[in-house]
């Protein structure tokens, strides 16, 4: 897993050291190990602010996103924490290396993103949806070529969320950018 998602040693090192007091606590029993060591994974990833999302995770661990959210909503329940949220600008680099946009697209990306969360836009919406919103709104901006569907493939977000993002966003804030 830490191989297809990239992760950083330390976020393996603490997925270790979690999934052992998972086990010590013997909730274990009756649940795929598999979807532990996933679930695991996310929470991780959100304690230490390293943006993957559960899709990435399930993909990686080749388990269904419906069974990890469950555990995952479990764990986080039995272990009494609270990870944090992930915010947009964190899907927004990813995003722009993905589908190849330049850096002054990113750049634009970044100052949509900013007077978006000014105007409180972004609270409540999925963080990668915001993301895919905002860089498909800035490479329009730059006149580059990036498609709805290409940027969908790469988020994981529909062409229709997108959109729909997108038009709140212009609706909002249209003459600022």
């Amino acid at each position: 897993m830490r191989a297809k998602l990239g992760l950083p040693e330390s976020v393996v090192e603490q997925t270790a050291y979690w999934f052992r007091k998972i086990s010590a606590k013997k909730i274990l029993g009756g649940r795929s190990t598999v979807v532990i060591l996933c679930a695991t994974t996310y929470i991780v990833c959100r304690l230490t602010n390293t943006p993957r999302t559960i899709h990435d995770i399930a993909d990686a661990g080749n388990v269904k996103t419906k069974h990890l959210q469950r555990i995952y909503r479990f764990l986080v329940k039995e272990l009494d924490i609270h990870p944090i949220a992930y915010k947009p600008d964190e899907f927004v680099t990813r995003l722009a290396k993905a589908t190849s946009v330049s850096e002054k697209t990113q750049r634009l990306a970044f100052k949509i993103l900013s007077i978006a969360e000014k105007k409180g836009i972004t609270t409540s919406k999925n963080p990668m949806s915001m993301a895919a919103a905002v860089v498909h709104l800035a490479s329009l901006k730059n006149k580059e070529k990036v498609s709805q569907l290409k940027i969908s493939e790469v988020s994981g977000i529909s062409a229709v969320t997108i959109r729909d993002r997108s038009k709140e966003i212009t609706k909002c804030i249209g003459g600022e950018i």
